[in-house]
């Protein structure tokens, strides 16, 4: 079946609406090209503000109107608007393989990730997945030290004394294990 809108042929013989372009292919309705559409608000009040409506009566099988409905499927033929914005590629596991190798480079690996985090949360190279990534791991990494930080806070006086007399060389076991166990 051929299109009479965009002129390209359908394999499906039984198809309602164009796969390409979305025009209903139904005989009794009026076809127009695409660029000799009406302008914004005539016809009826179901296509005010809606410059690919036909004019026609509301179309309850295509409620956007012929030759309207959004052009989904890939490889479609579509204009090239330099307002569009153009879908980005997506990040391939390979990239994602050596983002999270970086981190097994030997003693530095931990250090040069955190900085890559930055660069790719803040610089303009990255994709957008990889930036919100980066983002949200440097966000769960922070929260991590403050967690980290509050912990040390309240235990480290708890241990000063023990620490302090290991390094003086007077710890004695006997006495710390007894004082545990409440032994005097």
């Amino acid at each position: 079946m051929k299109c009479n809108v965009c002129g390209r042929q359908t394999i499906n013989e039984e198809a309602n609406f164009c796969e390409y372009c979305g025009s209903s292919f139904r005989e009794h309705m009026q076809q127009q090209p695409m660029n000799q559409m009406p302008p914004y608000n005539q016809g009826n009040v179901f296509n005010q503000g809606n410059p690919y409506n036909q004019g026609n009566a509301y179309n309850q099988e295509n409620p956007y109107g012929a030759g309207s409905m959004p052009n989904m499927m890939p490889g479609a033929n579509q204009q090239s608007d330099p307002n569009m914005v153009q879908p980005e590629k997506p990040t391939s596991f390979l990239d994602w393989l050596g983002t999270y190798g970086i981190m097994l480079i030997p003693c530095v690996g931990w250090l040069v990730f955190i900085v890559m985090l930055f660069i790719w949360g803040f610089g303009n190279k990255a994709s957008a997945s990889k930036k919100n990534w980066a983002r949200a791991t440097l966000i769960f990494a922070g929260a991590l030290l403050l967690i980290l930080i509050a912990y040390l806070a309240m235990v480290m006086p708890l241990y000063m004394d023990v620490y302090t007399q290991m390094m003086n060389g007077t710890f004695d076991m006997n006495s710390y294990y007894n004082s545990i166990n409440g032994i005097n």
